[in-house]
């Protein structure tokens, strides 16, 4: 078995080979899981919020708050597609290339291989999944959500080695993974 001194030394001595790399999918991962798109309100000239409202007629109200609905639907909509077609695959790649930097073979190329694959696709809609379940069970008190999040925290992981898993397969794993991680962590707090 291995000393914490020996896991620590190889650790460093992997990460010195591929640091940049590791470096460039960790900002890509935070900007992944950050707020994503910052949005500025700029005031208009003619003057305040108030004054520009007012200057909108009742009877056009109802059309202003069309539009905007619409655009808010379109733009759900396209973070929706986006959020399965790219943003999830490309954690994936990210975490494929922190999987490859353990065997010292990590390449950038990687990071997006996963989005011009077929799989992508699945991939993206069973990270989506992933999301959906731990906000559902966030609803009841939060500490089941935060239980499953722990359960599901290694799908990113066995999708980056197995991108064709089935939805079931890939949960399934995931949650005896974290069984086993959670009786040895047991054995050496006691």
């Amino acid at each position: 078995m291995w000393t914490r001194r020996e896991l620590k030394e190889c650790a460093k001595q992997l990460l010195k080979i591929n640091y940049w790399k590791a470096v460039l999918a960790g900002v890509i991962l935070s900007l992944i899981g950050g707020s994503g798109v910052v949005s500025v309100v700029e005031r208009s000239s003619s003057g305040s919020f108030d004054e520009v409202i007012g200057a909108v007629e009742t009877d056009d109200f109802g059309l202003v708050l069309g539009i905007a609905l619409g655009i808010v639907a379109v733009a759900l909509l396209v973070n929706f597609i986006m959020t399965i077609l790219i943003w999830n695959p490309l954690e994936v790649g990210c975490k494929k290339l922190f999987i490859q930097c353990e065997y010292g073979t990590a390449e950038t190329r990687c990071i997006w291989s996963v989005i011009n694959r077929r799989d992508g696709k699945n991939v993206g809609w069973i990270m989506f999944l992933r999301t959906l379940f731990v906000s559902l069970w966030s609803l009841l008190f939060i500490i089941p959500g935060i239980i499953k999040q722990y359960e599901y925290m290694m799908i990113p992981f066995l999708l980056a080695e197995n991108p064709q898993m089935n939805r079931k397969e890939a949960f399934e794993k995931s949650r005896q993974m974290m069984k086993v991680i959670c009786s040895l962590l047991g054995r050496q707090v006691k």
